[in-house]
């Protein structure tokens, strides 16, 4: 309540939540001083609310498949939605649904689905933070380690401690022993800028792509070339749907290379007009999770 103390009183302001600080007493609470909230929350809080088990109906249902539980007073609304994701709002509900293409792996193709008002209001507004990953686990280290974050690209070094000595790994983060270390392609890499981010519906992932500066890269080869694709992250889209590829080289004309692994002495010529760029990871996630920047 303290960090909403600034915030003016039946201005009709809006929060927004992760499921860090979503409780349902604390949305009501809100309310009363005329602050409405909005925010994906934990199912341990979610007070026994008669919400159908993903694993059963809502699963049978399919993607896009949702169930809504209001309370008596229509003040406070929780919506769980096959993506799956839980929120809870004292101003949006499900109401009205829009359609979203997302991807059926059994069809292989974009298909559209419902999305309540909730899910699309959240989004509008609410990134760059962990919106649905906050459960913790505790894990024992006992040997070298690193605790990587894909999320926030933050990289930690871990080394080897006593048995009674533990650590707290997010659900966003990775703990990777070390077995070899060597440098990747630290000259090709070198004038290389940040990775890219990107959201896709289709598969309903995020995933980092590295752009290279240097033209003359080894090791690809060109795999299939795609002519007619509308745009760069059509081309990368179209990578990371095929098992092989780990690159794309995207031309102004509209020519999209997926480029797969080829022996050390193969040199890739990167040509001018186009863009090369490599898929360094993709994990499961929804548009919740997407750092907005």
């Amino acid at each position: 309540m303290k960090l909403c103390e600034t915030v003016p009183k039946h201005r009709n302001f809006k929060i927004f939540f992760d499921n860090y600080f979503t409780h349902l007493d604390l949305q009501l609470r809100l309310l009363k001083k005329g602050i409405h909230t909005i925010g994906t929350i934990r199912r341990n809080r979610l007070k026994n609310a008669p919400l159908k088990a993903m694993a059963k109906e809502l699963k049978r249902a399919g993607q896009g498949a949702f169930h809504v539980c209001t309370t008596a007073e229509n003040n406070l609304c929780i919506v769980r939605w096959h993506d799956v994701v839980d929120l809870s709002s004292t101003y949006a509900c499900s109401q009205p649904v829009c359609k979203v293409k997302r991807w059926n792996k059994k069809e292989k193709t974009l298909v559209d689905v419902s999305c309540p008002a909730i899910v699309k209001e959240y989004n509008k507004y609410m990134g760059g933070v962990d919106l649905a990953r906050m459960l913790r686990a505790l894990y024992r280290i006992d040997h070298r380690t690193i605790l990587f974050s894909q999320l926030h690209h933050q990289c930690k070094k871990i080394f080897e401690g006593r048995s009674s000595n533990s650590i707290l790994v997010h659900a966003n983060e990775t703990v990777v022993a070390l077995k070899e270390c060597f440098k990747d392609r630290p000259d090709e890499r070198k004038w290389n800028p940040k990775p890219l981010i990107y959201y896709f519906n289709e598969t309903q992932e995020i995933c980092a792509a590295e752009i290279y500066k240097q033209k003359n890269l080894t090791s690809w080869e060109v795999m299939t070339i795609d002519k007619d694709v509308s745009n760069f992250q059509v081309c990368l889209l179209k990578c990371i749907l095929n098992d092989e590829c780990i690159a794309i080289n995207y031309f102004l004309t509209k020519e999209c290379y997926l480029i797969k692994p080829a022996k050390e002495n193969y040199i890739f010529v990167v040509k001018d007009n186009s863009i090369f760029a490599e898929v360094l990871y993709c994990e499961s996630g929804t548009l919740v999770d997407f750092p907005i920047k």
